[in-house]
């Protein structure tokens, strides 16, 4: 009987809307007396432990909402940095490890390699994304459909959360449009035909 109780407030209490609740005999009880009801009388230890269990979801919520917010504001930045060249910038506000794979001078030319065959990014589809918290902090990865004046692009960009910055770890590109190769001028030139009356 006492877990039938605990699990029909706890249902009621994760309702996306707040209506009247049923109490013990069959009514509704709006949420927010909730905790007062499932802590008192025989329900206290089935409702102290539901009581933890919302507190503890409530405030890993905020804390996602947070982090994807803080994340979105970091692509806006790198975004409005690479419209205007500023690869220099991007490079050294990101994560050591972002710089350690890679020198300045070659992300530069990454980047200008981009722009060479996408051009100017003009907008993205609501991203997909998910958030990892481990011992290294919290990360918020963004998977993006992107649309540049060229033709369209798949972009990643992975962020570290440091208080109410966002640290670039990652950012990955690809297109039908390009090869690596293409992008970072590595690819060996192709040796051109003789022309007519030129010597072998």
């Amino acid at each position: 009987m006492k877990r039938t109780k605990a699990r029909r407030l706890w249902s009621t209490f994760n309702a996306s809307e707040p209506n009247e609740a049923e109490p013990n005999e069959g009514r509704r009880v709006a949420p927010a007396v909730l905790l007062s009801l499932v802590t008192c009388g025989a329900t206290m230890k089935h409702g102290t432990r539901l009581g933890i269990a919302v507190l503890a979801l409530s405030v890993l919520a905020e804390g996602c909402t947070k982090s994807r917010e803080t994340a979105e504001a970091g692509t806006q930045t790198f975004r409005r940095r690479a419209a205007n060249s500023e690869f220099t910038s991007i490079y050294r506000a990101a994560a050591p490890e972002f710089q350690q794979s890679t020198t300045e001078a070659a992300f530069a030319k990454l980047m200008e390699g981009i722009g060479r065959r996408l051009g100017a990014w003009q907008s993205s589809k609501p991203p997909a994304w998910k958030v990892f918290s481990g011992t290294g902090g919290r990360t918020v990865t963004f998977g993006y459909a992107s649309q540049f004046e060229k033709g369209p692009a798949n972009e990643e960009f992975i962020w570290r959360i440091q208080g109410d910055r966002a640290i670039l770890v990652g950012y990955h590109i690809n297109s039908p449009l390009f090869l690596a190769d293409d992008l970072l001028g590595t690819r060996p030139p192709t040796n051109p035909s003789p022309q007519s009356g030129a010597p072998p």
